[in-house]
């Protein structure tokens, strides 16, 4: 799914953006309902795929990444550590607005599905956390 979410930061400090996903089993999608008993119902949440894409190219992510538990989240600006300011380019995390820093506030998620064959028929679930953060 192309552009499936936007993404407009608008932040008076420096900041971290960073992904990753929400389980019951980290790291595992949720079984909500089985079709049947064949295959395995474990699932790891690394079959979906994200890319993070700013119009000035800052993202630290731009091409597709499997996502994995939010203990362990992938970060699209910054990083776990206090970061450097950086004012333009990747990783750019100075404060601004959308608004104004279009090509450096603003992002698209694409997300991209890789099942294979050897899983339970089923309904399966999981939440994508994007976190916005002061880096500290």
């Amino acid at each position: 799914m192309p552009n499936a979410t936007e993404f407009r930061i608008d932040s008076s400090a420096e900041w971290d953006l960073y992904v990753g996903t929400q389980t019951n089993v980290a790291g595992q999608w949720d079984l909500v309902t089985a079709y049947s008993s064949a295959g395995t119902s474990t699932v790891p949440v690394s079959i979906l795929e994200i890319r993070a894409i700013s119009p000035g190219g800052t993202s630290q992510q731009n091409s597709f990444f499997a996502l994995q538990d939010i203990s362990t989240p992938v970060f699209l600006i910054g990083s776990g550590a206090d970061d450097p300011s950086t004012a333009s380019g990747v990783g750019t995390n100075a404060p601004g607005d959308s608004g104004n820093d279009p090509f450096t506030h603003r992002f698209r998620i694409d997300y991209r599905l890789t099942p294979g064959v050897n899983y339970q028929p089923g309904i399966y679930a999981l939440t994508v956390v994007f976190t916005l953060a002061e880096d500290l």
